[in-house]
């Protein structure tokens, strides 16, 4: 009997091993160019949600879109709660829409520039940085988006 059950998961330590292959293999086949061509094509074809630091690195980069700065933070179970909607299904923020992650706790400048005093906060912005919406409360992309319409 005892030796069925080392049989058995020895077994399973194979499969698992095997598995572990192929998505190690899968992941390292899609990191070179393949990898590339189908983040152009994803940035083509959906959103991005993406830090502060990376939009502030060159916002001209995003002229072409409309950029959302979501103030939240890390602390903010509804922050949390949207951060995790937008990063499991980055396919739902749809094509030409910019999500900016603004650390609500770091972020004094950027809270008074914009007047925002609440976490969970979102604030459409233009080309130059001008409010052009702000509101409280979204969840999803699909919800963002309605609220920017």
């Amino acid at each position: 009997m005892l030796r069925q059950r080392w049989s058995i998961l020895a077994g399973l330590a194979a499969l698992l091993s095997l598995v572990s292959s192929c998505a190690t293999s899968t992941d390292l086949s899609s990191s070179g160019g393949a990898e590339s061509s189908a983040n152009v094509q994803l940035s083509q074809s959906a959103g991005v949600f993406i830090s502060h630091d990376e939009y502030s690195a060159d916002p001209a980069a995003y002229v072409d879109t409309d950029v959302v700065l979501f103030f939240n933070a890390t602390w903010c179970p509804p922050c949390k709660a949207t951060v995790d909607n937008l990063q499991s299904d980055p396919g739902s923020i749809p094509a030409g829409l910019t999500i900016v992650a603004v650390d609500y706790d770091d972020s004094m400048a950027l809270r008074q520039r914009y007047g925002v005093t609440i976490q969970h906060t979102f604030v459409h912005i233009d080309g130059e940085g001008n409010e052009l919406k702000k509101w409280a409360g979204s969840m999803t992309a699909a919800e963002i988006l309605g609220e920017m319409t």
